[in-house]
This record gives structure tokens, C-alpha cells and sequence, in this order.
């Protein structure tokens, strides 16, 4: 789960595919998105709009109360779903591991990040990520990379067919910068 500070604009990326599922759709416009805070169907404005990379799409809203709050996004042109879990807290101290998650219904692409405040940290030296159920019990190991984007994004990825959408999961993530080792479960639950 993400956090941000309240009254702070939410912004997270995902991806949405050709029916190839490798290819990235430009141009997407029709979207249903589907915003709760603590589990109650939310009024705020969800905008949804392409990045400067194409194909890939910034969701973003400003949660404006202490909770939990999930948005799933739903593209109209192939029924991909984005689904994200965000805990809005007072304010963010120390460092926080962010990630986004999209299914195209073949592929899962995760991307996990650390941040320090509201900036990301550009300099890590490798990210590893597991996907566990929520006993425990490890699904996968996606490995570790050792070069993440510009951004200071470690993106993985994974075949769709190995989550169940009624299952819970989390993801084991460990962030490595020179000497320090940091270490965080973020929960994920497949859309």
C-alpha cells in the first residue's frame, strides 16, 4: 500500500496494452474509474490522462481525508484493469516504498520505488520483489534489478495466471543502496 500526505495530489502510472499484450495503446480517452475511501464509494475527481510516454496513462486524485483508499481504473478498449491501494497519512517521514501494479490479462507489470519525502530516491543500487499470499507463503520471486528508470522505478514483470482475483497478496520488496538494506511488505491484491 502507497502512502501520501493528505491534501497531496496522488499520481501513479499504468500501462495500457494492444490486444498483443505487448504493444502499448496510445490515445486511450475512455476509462471507468472506481474511487472508495475506506471501502465506501468516494465523490472526488479522478482524472485520468496519457503521460508524455506513450501508452502509459497517469491516474490522479487528491485524497483530502486520513484512510484507506483504493482506485481501480477499467479501460474501456480492452477491459484491462489498474488497481491501486493508497494510505493517506498526516505526513510521510523517513522513507516510504511505492509501487504500481497494471494486469492486462496475460502479463502483471509491477513498479516499485523508494521515496524520502515526496521525492524518489534516484540512486539505488538494486530492487528484489516477491509475490506472497497473505499466510506467508511465496507465490514467486521476480528477481532483482539492478537499473531502475529516471524516475527511480524498478519495473518487473510476470505472467497474470499466477494470481487468484479472490486471493490477497503482498509484495516482499528489498531496496539496496551501497551499505544500506531496506526492506518492506506492500499489499497487493489482483484486479
Amino acid at each position: 500500500m502507497k502512502s501520501i500526505a493528505i491534501n497531496s495530489q496522488y499520481i501513479n502510472q499504468f500501462p495500457i496494452f494492444e490486444p498483443d499484450g505487448i504493444s502499448l495503446k496510445t490515445g486511450e480517452t475512455s476509462f471507468i474509474a472506481y474511487l472508495a475511501f475506506n471501502g465506501a464509494s468516494s465523490a472526488e475527481i479522478v482524472s485520468i490522462v496519457e503521460s508524455d510516454e506513450p501508452g502509459i496513462y497517469n491516474a490522479s486524485f487528491t485524497p483530502n481525508i486520513i484512510g484507506a483508499w483504493n482506485l481501480i481504473v477499467e479501460s474501456n478498449y480492452n477491459k484491462q484493469k489498474y488497481a491501486d491501494y493508497i494510505n493517506c497519512v498526516f505526513s510521510i517521514d523517513g522513507k516510504v516504498f511505492q509501487y504500481n501494479a497494471s494486469d492486462n490479462g496475460t502479463t502483471i507489470d509491477i513498479g516499485v520505488w523508494v521515496e524520502t519525502g515526496d521525492s524518489p530516491i534516484l540512486n539505488l543500487d538494486s530492487m528484489s520483489v516477491k509475490i506472497y499470499i497473505n499466510d506467508g507463503t511465496e507465490v514467486i520471486d521476480l528477481g532483482t534489478q539492478n537499473t531502475g528508470t529516471s524516475e527511480g522505478v524498478f519495473r518487473f514483470t510476470t505472467s497474470s495466471n499466477i494470481l487468484n482475483s479472490a486471493t490477497s497478496y503482498y509484495l516482499g520488496v528489498t531496496a539496496v543502496q551501497g551499505s544500506n538494506t531496506w526492506t518492506s511488505n506492500l499489499g497487493l491484491t489482483s484486479a
